[in-house]
């Protein structure tokens, strides 16, 4: 899944079954093994599990990011994706407003990035 979006909170669903994975190997070891294993076991498996969570992170959304998407779409998915991507702020922006929320600068900033990527 190239274009990960945060669907679990602040974790893509790469990070959450990463997460989800490492504790329940957690949960498995502190319960069927001896405590002097389970506990080095158990950091191990942490560490390991928050190194892929870091590993599987987005890269920030930026005109180096639009380049590299650019580069590995057709020009139709390419603008389709932005339109799409386009579509979504404009409906985070409306929703913001429709709640009386203050407007968010970052959404604007990533719409002018996706608009003039289409230019």
């Amino acid at each position: 899944m190239d274009d990960d979006e945060k669907i679990f909170g602040p974790l893509t669903f790469r990070q959450f079954v990463y997460a989800a994975a490492g504790i329940g190997a957690i949960y498995l070891a502190y319960n069927n093994l001896a405590q002097k294993v389970s506990i080095p076991l158990a950091i191990v498996v942490a560490v390991v599990t928050f190194i892929l969570i870091r590993q599987a992170a987005p890269a920030p959304f930026n005109e180096e990011y639009i380049r590299i998407k650019k580069s590995k779409l057709t020009k139709e998915e390419f603008e389709k994706w932005c339109q799409r991507k386009i579509a979504m702020i404009q409906a985070q922006i409306y929703v913001r407003e429709q709640k009386g929320m203050p407007a968010d600068p970052s959404f604007e900033k990533v719409k002018k990035i996706l608009e003039a990527a289409l230019l």
